[in-house]
């Protein structure tokens, strides 16, 4: 039963990313509604404008970036569960004030909220299940987080299309105070108490979590004490003078101001963050309502954004598994290429209408679920297989930053820019971008699958260009 209480620990945990996963999607189908002049919510006394719109659809990612770069220090504070709890209020404040909306001001400090929480969640979660889990299903723990998400966008786009706005607002409102109410009776990680020198309740948290009796988990909390023993000496003997040195030597900014490996790595994985995501699959899951009623006017708007989620989580669970067994250089590379392809095609159908609707409800789908499966997956996997211990956690951080700032700007120019030149350059736009990844993919990516840290470090360290890869291990 141990493993069973750690699965169900991990799946409320995940319930945030669910969450996460609904409301990136909830503008697609709610941005017509508060757009219109006929059928918007009369409470908020006016319909949005167009900018006001984009921000509403782009609010949360900018907020996000704020609680990334403090969810660390928040999570340390108060620790991994309180740090969750504060997350989901985070979102019971942005459903409040969604549902007693009056105006669209309102709506916009909504989101910001909501953006706040999320980010602070993204921090906290993989580090939360990791210290509360058996290192034998960690992983698998782990990859629950990424389902919950996709089958949050599916869920939103499945609601968006059977219920009300103002229905909606109010199921999503209480499945957030439930969120909180299941937080609550979870336990603080084993691990941050015994770091906190709390002991007594970490004895009370490990056999919580293991669902054991006090002699099956003495072993495990014994060897969590000595771990902490053995960080508290080191900590202490960098403390005395002669040894100053090396704690500079072990400081992030000193391993990037003399490591060129780590500058490498850092610049060209957060570059290719930055690329990926501004190959435009985001865009098209937050207004996919918008996007399928321009570009296939002849189906189902929210038929084809249900499909979309549906994919979208097929494709989390391809690349779950096929990550481990296809070279990251390969798999980043095709499915940058497909995606380019479907891209340009994607331009060419709309500016000529050389098919039926379907055909480009189709392509947009096999694009979507290719990215998924290597372009959004790849460079966030090889952030734990390209940098040193004391640098994964800074890593970690810069390239979640990018992302948030990559999404920001994506959806706050998307819908302009498609105004301007139409879906068809948009799409032709987006595609020049998915070249530019393919042929970086090609010339400066690293090969970091099994591949031993010493080899990566070497590759890294003999500049951008990939000069053919070391032996495996």
């Amino acid at each position: 039963m141990a493993v069973e209480y750690q699965a169900a620990a991990s799946l409320i945990v995940s319930l945030s990313n669910f969450y996460m996963g609904y409301s990136i999607a909830w503008p697609s189908y709610a941005l017509p509604v508060l757009e219109s002049n006929t059928t918007g919510p009369v409470h908020i006394g006016r319909a949005l404008t167009r900018h006001e719109g984009n921000l509403l659809g782009s609010m949360n990612m900018a907020s996000a970036i704020i609680a990334v770069l403090i969810g660390g220090y928040i999570s340390e504070a108060i620790g991994r569960k309180r740090s969750e709890i504060l997350s989901a209020l985070c979102y019971v404040t942005a459903e409040a004030l969604i549902v007693t909306a009056s105006s669209p001001a309102q709506l916009l400090v909504s989101r910001l909220i909501m953006g706040l929480g999320a980010g602070l969640h993204m921090v906290v979660v993989y580090v939360f299940i990791n210290e509360f889990c058996e290192p034998s299903i960690i992983g698998n723990m782990s990859s629950l987080t990424i389902f919950a998400y996709t089958i949050g966008e599916v869920t939103s786009y499945l609601c968006g299309w059977m219920l009300s706005y103002e229905v909606i607002n109010y199921v999503i409102l209480i499945y957030s105070v439930v969120l909180v109410i299941l937080l609550c009776f979870l336990k603080e990680s084993p691990v941050y108490l015994i770091r906190k020198m709390k002991d007594k309740e970490a004895w009370d948290s490990l056999k919580f979590y293991r669902n054991r009796t006090t002699e099956d988990v003495t072993e495990e909390f014994a060897y969590m004490k000595r771990n902490r023993e053995i960080h508290n000496n080191s900590t202490q003997d960098l403390s005395i003078p002669e040894k100053k040195s090396q704690s500079r030597e072990t400081n992030v900014f000193r391993i990037l101001r003399t490591s060129k490996a780590a500058r490498t790595a850092l610049i060209t994985i957060t570059a290719h963050i930055l690329l990926t995501i501004f190959m435009g699959t985001i865009p098209v899951q937050v207004y996919a309502g918008e996007f399928f009623t321009k570009a296939a006017p002849n189906l189902s708007s929210n038929l084809c954004s249900i499909i979309l989620g549906l994919v979208m989580c097929a494709g989390s669970a391809v690349a779950s598994v096929i990550t481990d067994l296809v070279d990251r250089r390969i798999l980043m590379g095709t499915s940058c290429a497909i995606c380019t392809i479907c891209l340009f095609l994607l331009g060419t159908l709309l500016q000529l209408s050389w098919a039926p609707d379907w055909v480009v409800a189709a392509i947009i789908l096999v694009y979507c679920s290719v990215n998924q499966v290597g372009a959004a997956n790849i460079p966030f996997v090889q952030i734990a297989e390209s940098f040193v211990p004391e640098m994964k956690s800074f890593a970690s951080t810069i390239a979640m930053t990018a992302l948030c700032i990559g999404n920001f700007s994506v959806l706050t120019l998307f819908r302009p820019v498609a105004e301007v030149l139409g879906l068809s350059g948009t799409f032709f736009v987006i595609g020049i971008v998915g070249a530019i990844t393919t042929v970086t993919s090609c010339l400066i990516m690293k090969e970091t699958r099994r591949v031993s840290f010493e080899h990566v470090h070497d590759m890294y360290e003999r500049g951008f260009l990939h000069r053919g890869n070391k032996p495996t291990i």
